[in-house]
């Protein structure tokens, strides 16, 4: 991976010499390639995975935010969870994390932003 990033270092100029509108569209459809493979891998016949990926994978765009996008489906992973009785399968970091998402999320609430 160091050899691959020096490398990388000394061909930053010539990745400079292409304007961003020709590089979007590749980013585009590698982004479009990654999305359409992995929501091969998502189990939609268990509700409790496959909402917090639809969440996830919707309020990505919808919000401009990656990170709200992760939040916002921690928040409703753990939630079904809960509501389906499966809430030991729940790992504690998963607990810790989506706490402080939901008070992130709050804070606007609270008037402490």
């Amino acid at each position: 991976t160091g050899g691959l990033f020096t490398v990388a270092l000394f061909l930053t100029p010539v990745a400079t010499m292409v304007p961003s509108q020709a590089a979007t569209p590749a980013l585009l459809a590698v982004g479009f390639m990654i999305l359409a493979n992995s929501v091969t891998e998502i189990d939609w016949a268990d509700y409790t995975i496959a909402i917090p990926a639809f969440i996830t994978m919707v309020m990505m765009p919808f919000t401009y935010s990656i990170t709200n996008g992760i939040g916002m489906g921690f928040i409703t992973f753990v939630v079904l969870r809960l509501a389906a009785g499966r809430g030991k399968e729940i790992p504690v970091a998963m607990y810790v994390v989506s706490a402080v998402f939901a008070f992130y999320y709050l804070m606007p609430a609270l008037g402490l932003t």
